[in-house]
């Protein structure tokens, strides 16, 4: 069981926003520590390789980047359940949309799977991190010219906004009008825009990643018609059952777009992943990534 679990229960805390609040602070201060201790061994910067990507940087002065490694170290790959099942559902020629792609990690695993007859879009807004996945996509040369990076948000209109782009881990970068944390901010304007805008109304996406920090609702709901008109889609959305759209956005990909939604769970003491499905919202009360499909003929 998890730490918000324990926390909840030694503390007795009935509220779930204010045990989350409660874990994630410990969570980072346990994490800075160690943060800490691989910039001393490591220096500022490491390379590494791992079975999906033949080269990657990783600047561990940046908090994601440095989980990324204690991840690597750990448990050989990076959110292993989801890294496998993206491994086993794109394919050469496939189109792959990474929204809030951060350092390219995923990005990266999916130009290699889906090859030079396929396209990889990663969107990110924040500058730092496009920064790291700009130099990581160079690392891969001709192998990372299927890789198209846009600097601006994904939401559900086109315009532009602020973003808050947090100074101690651009991976918890998001829309200011969906920061709900006290850190010290560090606003800029970006770019707003629907998938649907950018794609030519033909254009069928194959597998979307969407993990921007409490705007998935707003990324679902901007790429709507691009759902409907891709007979194979696949969408891994970073889940959270503490936010406040949760249940909408459930709602949303299950009604609204008639999708089946699981839980991409741990198999423990084996690589790989097991997919659970779930029918209702109140069986996803943990922090997960989730895989929506379309049913067989939809």
């Amino acid at each position: 069981m998890g730490l918000r679990y324990h926390l909840k229960k030694r503390l007795h805390l009935k509220d779930a926003s204010a045990t989350s609040r409660l874990a994630s602070k410990f969570d980072r201060w346990v994490w800075r520590q160690r943060q800490a201790a691989l910039v001393r061994s490591l220096g500022i910067a490491t390379i590494v390789t791992t079975p999906d990507i033949p080269l990657m940087e990783l600047d561990l002065t940046a908090f994601h980047d440095a989980y990324m490694y204690w991840e690597l170290y750990r448990r050989g790959a990076y959110e292993p359940e989801t890294t496998v099942l993206l491994r086993n559902v794109l394919f050469p020629g496939d189109t792959f949309v990474d929204v809030g792609a951060n350092n390219g990690y995923y990005s990266l695993l999916a130009s290699g799977k889906v090859g030079p007859t396929g396209t990889v879009m990663s969107f990110e807004p924040s500058f730092r991190a496009m920064a790291r996945l700009l130099h990581n996509r160079g690392l891969l040369g001709e192998g990372g010219k299927n890789i198209t990076a846009f600097r601006y948000a994904l939401g559900d209109f086109d315009g532009d906004g602020l973003l808050d782009d947090n100074p101690a881990n651009d991976a918890w970068s998001r829309l200011a009008w969906q920061s709900h944390e006290s850190h010290d901010k560090e606003l800029s304007r970006v770019g707003i825009h629907r998938l649907d805008s950018l794609l030519p109304n033909t254009k069928v996406v194959n597998v979307a990643k969407i993990d921007v920090e409490g705007g998935e609702l707003d990324v679902v709901r901007g790429m709507q018609d691009t759902i409907r008109r891709s007979p194979r889609i696949g969408l891994i959305v970073e889940w959270s059952p503490d936010r406040e759209e949760a249940a909408e956005l459930f709602r949303v990909l299950t009604e609204d777009l008639g999708l089946t939604v699981s839980a991409i769970d741990t198999v423990r003491h084996e690589p790989g992943y097991l997919l659970r499905r779930v029918q209702d919202r109140k069986d996803l009360d943990y922090d997960t990534n989730i895989w929506c499909t379309k049913a067989v003929g939809q």
